[in-house]
C-alpha cells in the first residue's frame, strides 16, 4: 500500500512538472525579453544582420595565392633542352583601395545594425500591442459573460412578470433581443480570442502543445511626457535615424571606393626557373591593369545616383517622423484626458448596472429603462476597451519611433 502511494505521488509530481514545462506565464513587461529569445521574426531579423556580417567578412577576406608549374622540353638533331619553372602568384588589392573598402563595409554594417535594432523595436511594439489586445478581449469576454448571466436571470424574471400580466409580450421580447445581442457579441469575442491567441503564440514562438497565461491585467497607465521631450532632443540617436545616416555615409564612401577602383589591384608573382643544366635562377613578375578604356565611370555614376536617392529618402523620413511623432503625441494626450476624466465612471459601471437591475425589480424603472441600461453597459464596455487598446497601440508605436520607454510596465 505504501509503495502504491509513493508511485502515485511521483506520478502526480511528474505530471505537475510536465504541466509547468508546457505552460508559459507571461507579464506584459516580459514580452520583449521573451520575444528576443524565442520569436521567429526576431530570429529572422538577427539572421539577416548575421548574413550581412558574413558577406562583409567575405568581401574583405584575402584571396588565396596561385601556384603554377611549367615544364617544356625542346629538341633537335643535335641537342635536347628542358625548361622548368615553379611560380607562386597572388592578386593584391591596392592598400588605399582595401582601406576604403574596409571603411565602406564598416558604415554598411553600422547601417544594417541600426536597421536591425529599429526593426526589433517595431516588432516589440507590435507584440506588446497584441498582448494588450488579447488581454482586453479576454477581459471583455468576462464582462459580457457576467452581463449575459444577469440578463438571463432578468429574462426569467420578466417571463414570470409576463405570466402575471405585469408586462407585455413586447417588453419580454425586447429583453430576449438584448440577451441575443449579448450572446452574439460573446460568440464573436470567443472567436476573436481564439484567433488572437493563435497568432500571438505563433509570433512568440510557442508551440501548439504549450499553454500561455497572460498575467498582467490591462488598465490605463499614464505615459511620461518628459520621456518624449528627452527623446526628441536626442532623436539622432534613434536606431532608424542612425540607419539612414550610416546608409548615406556608406554610399558616400562607396563612391570614393569606385573612384579608387580605376586601379583596383595588381598581380605579384615569384618563383624558380631552370633552363637546361647550366642556367638556374629566380623569377619575379608584376602586372598592373592599364585604365585606358575602363575608368569605372558607370559604377561611379551609379553610386552617385544611389547616394542622391538616399539623401531624398532621408529627408522624406525626417519629415514623416516629425509629423508622426506630433500626431501620436496629440492622440496620446487625447486618450489620457479621456481616461483621466472617465476612468472613475467606468470603474463604477458594474455598480451602475446592478443598481439598474435593482431599480427594475423594485419597480422604479420599467423594462424599457432596463433594456437601455443593458445596451449602454455593453457599448461602454466595448468602446472603453477599444479606446484602451488604441491608447497602448499608439504609445508603443511612439516608443519604437523615438527609442524611449514612455510607460512603466
Amino acid at each position: 500500500m505504501n509503495v502504491l502511494k509513493i508511485i502515485t505521488m511521483f506520478s502526480f509530481l511528474a505530471c505537475s512538472v510536465h504541466a509547468q514545462e508546457t505552460t508559459v506565464r507571461l507579464a506584459l513587461g516580459e514580452v520583449q525579453e521573451y520575444a528576443l529569445q524565442h520569436a521567429p521574426r526576431a530570429k529572422l531579423i538577427q539572421n539577416t544582420f548575421d548574413r550581412e556580417v558574413a558577406e562583409s567578412k567575405a568581401a574583405l577576406q584575402w584571396r588565396n595565392p596561385e601556384f603554377e608549374f611549367e615544364a617544356e622540353r625542346l629538341s633537335n638533331d643535335l641537342d635536347d633542352e628542358q625548361e622548368t619553372a615553379f611560380m607562386l602568384g597572388k592578386d593584391v588589392t591596392m592598400p588605399w583601395v582595401h582601406a576604403q573598402h574596409k571603411a565602406t563595409q564598416k558604415e554598411h554594417l553600422s547601417a544594417t545594425g541600426a536597421k536591425r535594432d529599429a526593426e526589433l523595436l517595431f516588432l516589440m511594439a507590435e507584440l506588446k500591442s497584441s498582448y494588450v489586445e488579447l488581454q482586453l478581449t479576454n477581459m471583455k469576454r468576462e464582462r459580457l459573460g457576467r452581463l449575459a448571466t444577469l440578463v438571463d436571470d432578468m429574462s426569467d424574471y420578466a417571463a414570470d412578470q409576463y405570466q402575471e400580466g405585469l408586462i407585455s409580450d413586447l417588453h419580454q421580447q425586447l429583453l430576449h433581443l438584448s440577451l441575443m445581442n449579448i450572446r452574439g457579441s460573446l460568440n464573436s469575442l470567443n472567436q476573436q480570442h481564439r484567433q488572437f491567441t493563435d497568432h500571438f503564440k505563433t509570433d512568440l514562438g510557442l508551440s501548439e502543445k504549450q499553454n500561455m497565461i497572460l498575467t498582467t491585467p490591462i488598465d490605463f497607465i499614464p505615459h511620461n511626457p518628459a520621456g518624449i521631450e528627452s527623446a526628441l532632443k536626442n532623436l539622432e540617436q534613434n536606431p532608424e535615424y542612425q540607419a539612414h545616416v550610416h546608409r548615406q555615409q556608406s554610399l558616400k564612401k562607396k563612391i570614393a571606393l569606385e573612384k579608387m577602383s580605376i586601379l583596383p589591384e595588381m598581380h605579384v608573382a615569384g618563383g624558380y626557373k631552370e633552363v637546361g643544366e647550366d642556367f638556374k635562377g629566380y623569377v619575379i613578375g608584376l602586372s598592373l591593369p592599364l585604365p585606358i578604356f575602363d575608368r569605372n565611370r558607370p559604377k561611379i555614376e551609379q553610386g552617385r545616383i544611389d547616394y542622391e536617392a538616399a539623401v531624398i529618402d532621408f529627408e522624406v523620413y525626417r519629415q514623416q517622423l516629425n509629423r508622426t511623432i506630433n500626431r501620436h503625441r496629440q492622440s496620446i494626450a487625447e486618450y489620457a484626458s479621456f481616461f483621466q476624466t472617465n476612468g472613475g465612471t467606468f470603474e463604477g459601471l458594474d455598480d451602475t448596472m446592478e443598481n439598474t437591475v435593482f431599480a427594475f425589480r423594485e419597480g422604479f424603472l420599467d423594462i424599457g429603462d432596463l433594456v437601455n441600461g443593458i445596451m449602454v453597459y455593453q457599448e461602454t464596455i466595448e468602446n472603453y476597451y477599444e479606446y484602451l487598446a488604441g491608447y497602448y497601440r499608439i504609445v508603443f508605436a511612439l516608443e519604437a519611433l523615438i527609442g524611449e520607454t514612455l510607460i512603466s510596465l
